[in-house]
């Protein structure tokens, strides 16, 4: 294998462990949000 396709992939391995450090440091978990009806009687289903 030529040493040009080593590099990319040693390069796409450090980008692969980069993201999933970052990722375990900062976990993004999308919630969801709930609006209160304004007017009573009105039920969110």
């Amino acid at each position: 294998m030529p040493l040009r396709h080593k590099l990319m992939l040693l390069a796409a391995f450090e980008i692969v462990v980069a993201g999933l450090a970052q990722a375990l440091l900062h976990p993004h978990r999308p919630g969801v949000t709930v609006e209160i009806p304004v007017q009573p009687g009105h039920v969110i289903v």
